[in-house]
């Protein structure tokens, strides 16, 4: 498998057969549509509505703090939004030019139950 040079890496949370209170993680490259990987499984971004927060960091270290305060970010936002977010939870992170990273969290979401 060759990473495209350009491709962003993704990591997603999600609760598959991890026993509650716990999730499960993968995480994946972004590679050519066309390129067969023999042993990789695909995995592609379901179709839907998501949140986007994204931001930037100067170097791994801040980026580790920034994710955790744009999760509690996120969580706080959608609760005044009366959202509640839904069943998996993508990050996706860019290659950076220079020491500053990028990185999106992609979260999908539903209306909280009353």
């Amino acid at each position: 498998m060759s990473h495209t040079s350009e491709g962003r890496w993704v990591g997603v949370s999600y609760h598959g057969d991890a026993p509650d209170g716990y999730s499960s993680y993968f995480v994946g490259a972004e590679v050519k549509k066309d390129e067969k990987n023999p042993g990789v499984t695909n995995w592609q971004l379901p179709i839907r509505e998501y949140i986007v927060c994204g931001f930037e960091s100067e170097n791994h270290e801040q980026m580790i703090i920034n994710l955790g305060k744009a999760m509690k970010y996120t969580r706080f936002w959608l609760k005044k939004h009366n959202l509640i977010a839904d069943g998996f939870f993508p990050e996706m992170y860019y290659k950076s030019t220079s020491d500053i990273s990028y990185v999106e969290l992609w979260i999908p979401f539903k209306k909280r139950e009353k």
